[in-house]
């Protein structure tokens, strides 16, 4: 089975070519780089894309440095930073299987 990357608001999707089987919706460890607290937001950065995100469901405070699961645009917890790196490897591992005539990336 060919497996395309999505876009689909802030979270990824991979799927199969024609978009008929199961989609599985990843969570991507991401880095702290600013607090925004008067928002409840703050700005992380994933494989040099930095974005903003929501802490709403945080309960605990977030620091500059520390890693967060990112799933559409919502941090839904803290990783340590091991775990965080793992899981961008093997993130980093998915994309390089990925043919780019057969992925979309939109």
């Amino acid at each position: 089975m060919r497996y395309v990357t999505l876009q689909c608001r802030r979270g990824l999707l991979i799927t199969d070519h024609d978009l008929r089987e199961k989609i599985m919706c990843l969570c991507i460890p991401s880095c702290v780089v600013e607090v925004r607290s008067g928002t409840q937001t703050a700005l992380v950065e994933t494989m040099g894309v930095v974005k903003e995100v929501s802490t709403h469901l945080i309960a605990e405070s977030i620091s500059v440095g520390e890693h967060l699961l990112i799933h559409v645009g919502f941090a839904i917890s803290k990783i340590d930073q091991e775990e965080a790196q793992k899981s961008l490897e093997t993130y980093q591992q998915l994309m390089d299987e990925i043919d780019p005539e057969q992925a979309w990336i939109g």
